[in-house]
């Protein structure tokens, strides 16, 4: 049942009801005494008390009985009737009734109670039925609430007033919804337009309200970049989503912008993405009927080539799925280094035995998760959560079967066994720590000899470590990607913890690889001191004024104007007048699009809500992260050698590594390239001292390029964190630069390996077998 039934239940039981009932003259009615023995004698032995018979006389609901055991030592077969918490025996062994004074008593009651009057309720009823009363009139309260937009958000303790957009939004779709139903003849109405409010309210678990309020997104430690668990959605971005979602039931009115709507909505897998304020963040839900009929509507009005997939696709594909904890993935590269490296077939067994105890962990951890989603009411999620909920998914399904599990672990081990086997380690361990800033190594393979390590190290462009047990480590970095696309290589989550590292301030920062600054340093200037100050500097200085600039966007400003008086300006009145400014220069349907547009306005349904201080921050934001690029641009074109010098170290902040190491791309399909992690940027870095890098700026991404055709992107985009607007700041590389930097030989299919790989296959689905 729905919360909205659930109200109109409630609500009837605040109501009194009558009912046409079998009237019985009096007890004295020999007809009525023997029905009453009749139902009486009905009760149940030895059970405990259970309620009395109501079909027909339901003034007996409210009583209950039990009939002894006949072996009971006490009154055997006696029937005694509850009523409260008041039992009174009513029928001896025989079944004859007793009589005194208490059974007599409750002989009247239930006689009335088959008549329809309702017998003298005793001062402890009397209590307890004020206790459910008042408790149906707070649920029947707590329901009328739930049907307001703003209900399921109070109770999940959302501030109203910093969700105040979305609730306007979501007011503005139920009206938008009412609107369009008009069109329909009622009795051939969508169904959702019987109650709008079920649909996009709390009133019912598939109402958009509902989903959001307890929507699930992981928290993220906006400094470091470090998950801290699991919480709800920051108010920010429930605004920018909800708006979106508006901007969808627009097609249902009539109203829709083809424009711009694959920028609001798409779609993943089989759930709806609702994008923010920008395409990097959103949330992902199971769409109901009124969600499905607005995309229809799309369709319609927009025609075929509108692309509701290609966004969300383009964003989520190249996440690395072994970053997943609980995957398979995690093991691949372990079961391949030991099976390789096995000299006969004991030790091959012992080392799928250690590998079986691992896959059965994660076949539990996946079989557990999927139980637990078949439990679990559909929510809003998180871009990324989406993107792991899908791949733990697909998983947990192949856990389930042997013979599957053993072809999966034989294809992925296929796309990676040429760089196993030229690696030749002797054996594997995962890294065993947090990932940091400049510390991106995913696994360590293990060498005995120093000889061997070293060789390997510098075919594919890593450091040979010595161990304490006199081993060598080789550290690889492991991206396992469903398509080769631009690749991100690392990010930073906020433009303070970036200044603080480029300026080398990043004293007390535990979450940098300690070697990372001085590496990165050394790549770029060579030790030219001077040259880094003043990369330092403009950064510095640039930061400042931006600062400045944005500081009447958020906070109320004082100033003396041209007649020497006083003045103040909140921060509504300074986004108002920049928003009619830009509306009267270059018109709503030129800015629509761009993030400033979408920060300023709300559709075309005028201006954003600039009282509300999550629309502050997000214009505040789009206005340093645009202002940023633009004077970049205008002084790298110009040839300010600093101003290069620091975009460059942007980059390598986000991207480099403390040591040098080999990362690992594989796709779904089945090509995998082995890079030397370094190399993009050292060649970067050496074109930009001798005044060859091509720097191109658009938006708010920065493409860096050699003159050997080298790529790498640095890009800033807005995203919510710790109840604030940030900036989030990423380098990726091409997949071009990755196909040019391969160490892999391209080798072709052995025959001879792969009936070797599938026969050890078959011998780890009979450990799975025997130990599952």
């Amino acid at each position: 049942m729905d919360y909205f039934s659930e109200l109109l239940e409630s609500y009837s039981k605040l109501k009194k009801r009558t009912f046409k009932l079998t009237y019985i003259s009096e007890q004295d009615d020999g007809a009525a005494q023997g029905k009453l023995i009749n139902i009486l004698q009905q009760a149940p032995e030895g059970q405990g008390y259970v309620d009395m018979p109501s079909d027909e006389y339901p003034g007996l609901g409210r009583f209950k009985f039990l009939k002894t055991k006949a072996d009971s030592k006490k009154n055997p077969g006696q029937i005694t009737v509850n009523l409260g918490q008041s039992p009174v025996p009513v029928l001896d062994g025989q079944g004859n009734p007793i009589k005194n004074e208490k059974a007599d008593k409750r002989w009247e009651e239930l006689y009335k109670a088959m008549s329809g009057e309702a017998p003298e309720p005793s001062a402890e009823e009397k209590a307890d039925g004020d206790v459910a009363a008042g408790e149906e009139q707070k649920q029947a309260e707590r329901l009328s609430k739930l049907a307001q937009p703003g209900g399921a958000f109070e109770e999940r303790g959302y501030n109203l007033q910093q969700i105040a957009p979305a609730l306007d939004s979501i007011d503005n779709s139920i009206r938008t919804v009412q609107k369009s139903c008009e069109q329909y003849d009622p009795k051939n109405q969508p169904k959702y337009c019987k109650s709008p409010g079920t649909y996009l309210t709390g009133s019912s678990k598939a109402g958009f309200a509902y989903k959001l309020s307890a929507g699930n997104v992981v928290q993220v430690d906006p400094e470091t970049g470090k998950k801290t668990g699991d919480g709800k959605l920051e108010p920010g971005l429930l605004n920018s989503v909800a708006q979106s979602h508006d901007a969808l039931m627009d097609f249902l009115g009539g109203n829709g912008d083809c424009d711009t709507i694959s920028q609001k909505v798409g779609f993943y897998k089989n759930r709806m993405v609702i994008f923010g304020s920008d395409t990097s963040e959103g949330v992902t839900i199971t769409p109901n009927d009124l969600q499905n009929d607005a995309v229809k509507k799309i369709q319609d009005t927009c025609g075929e080539n509108i692309n509701l997939t290609e966004i969300a696709e383009d964003n989520l594909n190249t996440n690395a799925i072994n970053a997943i904890k609980g995957t398979f993935n995690e093991l691949v590269m372990q079961l391949g280094v030991r099976l390789l490296a096995a000299k006969d077939e004991v030790s091959r067994k012992e080392a799928f035995k250690e590998i079986a105890e691992e896959i059965n962990k994660r076949r539990q951890f996946l079989t557990e998760y999927a139980q637990s989603l078949g439990v679990e009411d559909d929510v809003a999620l998180g871009l990324d959560e989406t993107f792991e909920r899908e791949v733990l998914i697909e998983q947990a399904g192949i856990a389930q079967n042997n013979t599957a599990l053993k072809n999966w672990f034989l294809k992925e081990l296929s796309f990676q066994v040429a760089f196993v086997k030229a690696a030749g380690a002797d054996n594997v361990e995962p890294a065993g720590r947090d990932i940091k800033t400049g510390g991106r190594e995913d696994t360590n393979l293990i060498y005995n000899d120093q000889a061997r390590a070293e060789a390997a190290a510098k075919q594919f462009g890593s450091k040979a470590i010595k161990r304490a047990d006199g081993t060598y480590s080789v550290g690889i970095g492991q991206k396992r990607i469903q398509k080769l696309k631009k690749v991100k290589l690392g990010e930073i989550n906020s433009t303070q913890r970036m200044l603080d590292i480029l300026t080398n301030e990043a004293k007390n920062d535990n979450n940098i690889e300690p070697a990372f600054q001085k590496k990165i340093s050394t790549m770029q200037f060579g030790g030219d001191e001077a040259r880094e100050d003043a990369a330092i500097s403009y950064l510095k200085n640039l930061e400042a004024k931006i600062e400045r600039m944005v500081k009447p966007l958020t906070q109320y400003t004082t100033y003396i104007d041209s007649k020497g008086k006083i003045r103040s300006e909140s921060p509504e009145t300074r986004l108002k007048g920049i928003a009619s400014t830009l509306k009267g220069l270059i018109g709503y349907n030129a800015l629509k699009e761009s993030a400033l547009g979408k920060a300023l306005f709300s559709g075309d349904k005028g201006y954003q809500d600039f009282s509300d201080t999550s629309t502050q921050q997000r214009a505040a934001e789009v206005v340093a992260r645009e202002a940023r690029f633009k004077e970049m641009k205008k002084a790298i074109e110009s040839g300010d050698q600093a101003a290069q010098d620091a975009a460059v170290k942007m980059a390598l902040i986000c991207g480099a590594n403390a040591n040098d190491m080999a990362q690992v791309f594989t796709d779904d399909s089945g090509e995998t390239y082995v890079i030397p992690h370094n190399k993009v940027f050292e060649e970067v870095c050496k074109a930009n001292t001798a005044g060859t890098l091509d720097v191109k700026i658009s938006g708010t991404t920065m493409t860096m390029t050699t003159p050997d055709g080298l790529e790498i992107s640095f890009n800033q985009e807005g995203t919510w964190g710790g109840g604030e607007r940030r900036t989030r700041s990423n380098t990726r590389i091409s997949p071009d630069t990755i196909k040019r930097l391969n160490t892999l030989t391209k080798q072709t299919a052995e025959s001879t390996l792969h009936k070797f790989l599938e026969g050890q296959m078959k011998l780890l689905q009979e450990i799975l077998s025997s130990s599952k």
